[in-house]
């Protein structure tokens, strides 16, 4: 089969049965893009599920010579195997080539957070400017970074919630994540307080159900939806207002799992509210519970 087709193919795959998320899907296709150019110009007339090691050998010793972060090149490798194993899967290819591959080991990476006093340097309320409906503005700023940290949410889930996701009484509210898995993820009664004024301000109640299902939670001047660039210029700045020099939407997802799993909540629970589907990809947290243990064991133990 031609590249291109192979690659349309695998492009329906990935939105219909995969259901994987657009930013997911691009990632796939900026990583294939680059072995669909090599398979075009090294071998124009060969199809592509008589890929083997040997013509897969020099792509592979291109993708090490780039500059890359190591997790940027793991992620090119995945691509390449995924793709190929959807070959195999569809009858397309009787084998995948990049099957005992060596690839990269991940780095590990310590995830960037904020102590529980930043957190609260950056809640902390501030006057309102003078502009016409800064006041609301500043209600819905307030409740977003509120949210984020109190639930612990990526930033596309924050903006796609509409009014009716949340449960006020339960405190909780419902969210879909990647792949368009959906959990319900507690929230605590400041983020609560935060959305029931901004909400309250825009002349909504909170509704649960239909009625309140297609009203965006939090939106802009004219009533639109808020983007994901929004909602990360707003916790930037009040970061900067702070003294804050790392203050985005995933920090403080970052620091809601850090401080969870500080305060002793188990790593499933917070696996569950992060909405990761392996719990791996959650143990990245588990360093700072450990250095926060050894701070306690160094200040406790007499001879430490």
């Amino acid at each position: 089969m031609e590249i291109d087709a192979a690659l349309e193919r695998f492009w329906i795959f990935l939105r219909g049965e995969r259901n994987l998320a657009s930013a997911t899907r691009r990632a796939y296709r900026a990583d294939l893009a680059l072995f669909a150019d090599y398979w075009r110009r090294e071998w124009p007339h060969r199809p592509v599920e008589d890929a083997d090691r040997a013509s897969l050998r020099p792509f592979l010793a291109l993708l090490g010579q780039r500059d890359w972060r190591r997790a940027t090149l793991l992620r090119k490798y995945e691509s390449l195997w995924s793709f190929f194993h959807f070959l195999v899967r569809k009858g397309i290819s009787s084998n995948n080539p990049t099957d005992g591959i060596p690839r990269p080991k991940p780095e590990r990476r310590v995830p960037d957070f904020l102590g529980e006093g930043e957190v609260s340097r950056l809640m902390a309320p501030r006057e309102p400017g003078r502009r016409s409906g800064s006041s609301l503005r500043s209600a819905r700023d307030a409740a977003m970074m509120e949210l984020l940290y109190s639930s612990g949410l990526r930033a596309e889930e924050m903006v796609a919630l509409n009014v009716g996701a949340l449960d006020p009484w339960e405190g909780a509210v419902r969210v879909f994540g990647k792949g368009s898995r959906e959990r319900v993820v507690p929230v605590g009664e400041s983020a609560l307080n935060g959305l029931r004024a901004y909400l309250k301000m825009r002349g909504i109640d909170i509704l649960v159900g239909a009625e309140g299902a297609a009203v965006p939670l939090f939106a802009g001047p004219s009533g639109k939806r808020l983007n994901v660039r929004t909602l990360r210029r707003v916790v930037e700045q009040a970061g900067r207002a702070a003294g804050l020099s790392n203050a985005h939407p995933h920090v403080l997802r970052h620091s809601f799992a850090t401080h969870l799993l500080n305060r002793g909540c188990d790593l499933r629970s917070v696996q569950e509210m992060l909405g990761h589907k392996n719990l791996s990809t959650t143990q990245i947290y588990t360093h700072v519970t450990t250095d926060r243990l050894r701070e306690v064991y160094e200040k406790a133990h007499p001879r430490a």
